[in-house]
């Protein structure tokens, strides 16, 4: 249903003159620090959200997908940038990507600083935004946000289909 809406939107801005897209998934919204903080006994990723997550993405780059091979978007290019693993492989391998902080906002209040999100006076900033995943209860740090820019840009196909951002600008 929220997918059918998502291919209805690129539709109208296909026909508004639009050529090349870049639709991205979700990430795993399950073990974000607010869903943590708040659905989580154990401290670990609430599976069941991450679930539905998989579920939306999957109708997402079936979208993709069948927009790229539709004959009356011949001149069009949609990418699939796959947020979700890219997440999962930072924190495969967190050191790989200078990050130490996975389950906790930078800025917030509360169990894993995602009670609260972050409220001047009551929250309090970390001392290194650089080794956090999320800045707050629901938003990845810019730290994060660059990783997810480089599977965008250079990604292979684990994260960003069916070419790379860098591949799509050199076909002109």
């Amino acid at each position: 249903m929220v997918a059918d809406m998502f291919a209805e939107q690129l539709v109208t801005l296909y026909g508004l003159g639009a050529r090349r897209f870049i639709v991205t998934g979700v990430g795993p919204l399950g073990c974000i620090p607010n869903v943590l903080a708040t659905k989580s006994k154990d401290g670990h990723c609430v599976q069941y959200v991450n679930q539905l997550v998989q579920g939306f993405n999957a109708e997402v780059l079936q979208l993709v997908n069948e927009l790229n091979s539709d004959p009356r978007f011949a001149d069009g290019k949609f990418l699939y940038a796959n947020v979700y693993n890219t997440f999962s492989a930072i924190v495969a391998d967190p050191a790989k990507y200078g990050m130490k902080v996975l389950n906790e906002g930078c800025c917030g209040v509360g169990r894993n600083r995602g009670v609260l999100t972050c409220l001047p006076p009551l929250a309090k900033l970390c001392t290194d935004r650089g080794d956090h995943l999320f800045w707050d209860a629901f938003h990845p740090t810019e730290a994060t946000n660059l990783i997810l820019a480089s599977g965008i840009i250079d990604g292979d196909s684990s994260l960003i289909v069916p070419m790379n951002l860098r591949q799509l600008v050199s076909q002109g």
